[in-house]
């Protein structure tokens, strides 16, 4: 399982899977070990986690960056839900965040679908999902040797 397999599906609280695909809407099963359910095209629309990002003072942050700094800070989620205490700690994870943009519902959602991930012993798709981006840079990008080999076979042509 990748991070890009776990899916937000409008109008239904949580992170879900897909368990399979019909023409008309996708059968997800939520994280917390939900039964298998359809979820109609035509009233839902779904969002692989990966593609989130939230609103910063430059650009969007990718939720799984959010996610990573939550996993290796050292301040506890807040209990309960107030708002001015979501804030304060997000602001510490995220101070860069546009505090106009991002609302409190967007932080109530953000930390629900970190807990359900650090529930569901799922955190670890974080690092894999930037080990794959790293692996794919490095190939990318030819390293010196690379470059001096195909020099020097344009040289005995």
């Amino acid at each position: 399982m990748t991070i890009s397999e776990l899916l937000v599906v409008t109008g239904i609280s949580g992170l879900h899977l897909m368990e399979g695909k019909r023409e008309n809407g996708l059968i997800i099963r939520g994280l917390s070990g939900d039964k298998k359910r359809f979820a109609s095209s035509r009233k839902h629309m779904f969002t692989p986690l990966d593609n989130i990002t939230i609103y910063t003072d430059e650009e969007g942050l990718p939720i799984v960056d959010i996610f990573r700094r939550m996993r290796d800070s050292s301040t506890a989620i807040p209990a309960g839900g107030d708002g001015k205490a979501l804030r304060d700690y997000f602001t510490e994870i995220v101070p860069e965040h546009d505090t106009e943009r991002v609302y409190s519902s967007d932080i109530k959602k953000v930390l629900l679908w970190f807990t359900q991930l650090k529930d569901a012993d799922l955190l670890h798709l974080l690092d894999e999902d930037q080990e794959k981006v790293s692996s794919i840079d490095s190939e990318e990008v030819p390293s010196q040797k690379d470059q001096e080999v195909k020099e020097s076979s344009k040289d005995k042509e």
